[in-house]
């Protein structure tokens, strides 16, 4: 398509053989793309030698577009790390390609060797980002666990180029003492060292997120992605591209691919979400396999193509062009065009073209996304600011976007209710451990081959027993080797158990916190919440449809509350208890006590409940936890008010759960 064409223009789309529509030119999908290759040709032919063949001489480059050339390339360097098969080996074998296969086709309703590569990237991104690499945010003091600021910045030691490639060092200063060691935070560019330290920002995140990339592999040996970009945003962020199939057709294109903030195909967030004010964004594309396998590491450097994708991450064409003043747009353009040159004739130099003149790397792929260009990319969704570092630190860039302005977060979730399955029933026990330092649930009486909302198949159940459902949550259990935790996470995969969102009705402002430093897990408020915002979650028990009623209730559980202004509790109801108010809580805020009669309450310090009779007769049970500060005009410590109060901190824990139910 190509839209808004000037009117001394019209005659030029009629004569490559475009069609007239309402709005836009279309080029029939019969066309031959070799006769538009040809075109180029002839024009390229009529243009000057001196324009064909261009240098930095006969550019007559200006001072800042010589540091902006300079700069251009030297991104090339990361792409040739990539290149080292060696390197690509060592990449694989982290990725657990298994369980994220098992999760993609459970998520997909698809089995294993049905599996996309769009949905094995989503759970390629959900793992780098929750087990793999870690934020580089708050440093602790070692000498006294305080916090440590920004101090300086240093040059990098001998080994830290050597080893990491780093060419800048961050200095930080204990808070508290400034007596105490200064830390130092090297910015490694190798993504050979980052899989060891697995630590930094935007810019370590995708150096090592697209080493990934390039080596993921299928059983077949086959890559799993055609081709992979590394985006370099000249405003300061760095995120990905992948080739992969269009959502709404089989068309190919490229997806852009953020790993800091797991996002996929979000290409205005960073203008319509961070509000970042754009102006330059370069890809450089990944050579295909098959040509740097035979290459030296000088050569590798010219087959680096590298694209100006600016226009896909904006629908402000004007302002973004006021903004482009650093280097001419015809030097750049030249100068781009050059690089481009350069790479196709290396990769046809080196290479069998039968092997290169293909998608992704062909003429009318080039061709699709230069057209794409031309049309301002289109969002409907509402995107967030940046989710990723401190609020101080995203407040500092301005890339908080809306998000400082939204509203109450709205409950989020699958409405998922649990029914016991018949051998739960048979049993007499419905009983439900959640383990939250391996982030799954287990359910001891349950068995696959039940089917619990079958009431045919409940007639062999006991009914000279009372059924048990207990929630407990024990701090006590024996640590798991490596081995029974994998067999347990894979168990729970399969089973539909992994994740404390898989069994639960609603939730919001809720997450999983992993303190790699103190090697605690537990659940609270997401990072950075404002401290006005509470957590909630709700789980829902349905019996209706079985002939059993509950009997006792246990719940066994752990809560923490870290200042006397936050606040954390348990209710049990029978029935279904309100959660859908946006004021939900508001209520409890003025009385904690104050819940409907059918409740029960647990709250930190209170005692268990152990074979309550309470809910005898109940054929509908809700648990709502939740977690909540007072009035903010006497909180001191709003900063880490989201952190106050937590749900299951333990090392190694169990969430235990089970219920008395009883026959009708």
């Amino acid at each position: 398509y190509i839209y808004n064409v000037d009117a001394v223009c019209l005659s030029l789309p009629h004569f490559f053989s475009f069609k007239e529509a309402d709005d836009a030119f279309v080029l029939p999908a019969t066309f031959d793309v070799g006769h538009l290759k040809k075109l180029f040709i002839q024009l390229r032919s009529c243009l000057p030698v001196s324009s064909v063949t261009v240098n930095q001489d006969n550019l007559d480059l200006r001072s800042s577009e010589i540091s902006f050339v300079n700069r251009l390339l030297q991104y090339r360097s990361f792409v040739v790390n990539y290149m080292d098969l060696e390197l690509q080996t060592r990449a694989r074998e982290l990725i657990p390609t298994e369980q994220l296969l098992l999760s993609a086709s459970q998520n997909n309703s698809c089995s294993i060797d049905d599996v996309e590569p769009r949905d094995f990237l989503r759970e390629l991104l959900i793992w780098f980002k929750s087990e793999f690499f870690k934020w580089a945010d708050d440093f602790v003091c070692k000498t006294c666990g305080g916090k440590m600021v920004a101090f300086s910045n240093d040059q990098p030691q001998l080994d830290e180029m050597n080893d990491g490639g780093a060419n800048v060092v961050e200095i930080y200063q204990c808070k508290t003492n400034k007596t105490h060691p200064l830390y130092r935070f090297p910015r490694y560019n190798n993504p050979r060292k980052l899989l060891e330290t697995r630590l930094g920002r935007c810019g370590e995140w995708a150096n090592c997120f697209t080493l990934f990339l390039v080596s993921a592999e299928r059983h077949t040996n086959q890559p799993w992605f055609d081709a992979c970009r590394l985006i370099m945003d000249w405003t300061d962020h760095v995120w990905c591209e992948v080739w992969l199939k269009d959502k709404h057709n089989d068309k190919k294109l490229w997806v852009h691919c953020d790993p800091c903030e797991v996002q996929l195909d979000k290409p205005l967030l960073y203008e319509s979400g961070w509000n970042k004010k754009i102006n330059y964004i370069m890809a450089y594309t990944v050579p295909p396999r098959s040509l740097y396998q035979k290459l030296d590491n000088t050569t590798k450097l010219v087959t680096v193509d590298i694209q100006d994708v600016t226009w896909r991450y904006t629908q402000k064409f004007s302002e973004v062009r006021s903004r482009r003043n650093m280097i001419r747009e015809s030097v750049l353009a030249y100068k781009l065009a050059d690089i481009h040159t350069n790479a196709i004739r290396n990769w046809s130099l080196n290479n069998n073209p039968a092997d290169i003149d293909q998608k992704p790397y062909c003429w009318d792929s080039v061709i699709d996304e230069l057209v794409s260009f031309l049309h301002p990319a289109k969002c409907n969704d509402q995107l967030p600011g940046r989710q990723t570092g401190s609020l101080e630190w995203r407040q500092a860039r301005g890339e908080l976007g809306q998000t400082s302005l939204s509203v109450e977060p709205l409950l989020k979730g699958s409405k998922c209710i649990i029914t016991p399955s018949n051998s739960e029933l048979q049993s007499g026990i419905f009983h439900l451990r959640y383990n939250s330092a391996l982030n799954i649930y287990q359910r001891p009486y349950y068995s696959n081959d039940s089917n619990s909302n079958n009431n045919d198949n409940n007639n062999n159940a006991k009914t000279d027993t009372d059924v048990v459902l207990e929630f407990q949550c024990s701090t006590n259990s024996p640590k798991a080797n490596k081995q029974e935790s994998t067999k347990l996470i894979e168990n729970a995969r399969k089973t539909g158990l992994y994740g404390w969102q898989s069994m639960v009705y609603q939730w919001r402002n809720i997450f999983r916190k992993v303190e790699l430093d103190w090697h605690m897990v537990y659940l609270a408020r997401e990072e950075d919440s404002k401290p006005s915002e509470d957590g909630i979650i709700i789980w829902m028990l349905d019996l209706r449809n079985t002939n059993y009623r509950v009997g006792k209730v246990s719940i066994f559980t752990n809560m923490m509350c870290h200042s006397t202004d936050c606040h954390a509790r348990f209710v049990l109801c029978s029935g279904e208890y309100p959660v859908n108010s946006s004021n939900s809580g508001q209520e409890e805020n003025k009385n904690p006590q104050s819940v409907p009669n059918s409740c029960l309450c647990l709250q930190p310090g209170s005692a268990s409940l152990f074979n309550s009779e309470s809910m005898i007769g109940s054929d509908f049970l809700t648990l709502k936890a939740r977690l909540w500060n007072d009035d903010v005009s006497t909180r001191k410590s709003s900063s880490v008010a989201w952190q106050q109060a937590q749900l299951f901190r333990q090392k190694v824990h169990l969430l235990n759960v089970s219920i008395f139910l009883f026959p009708r």
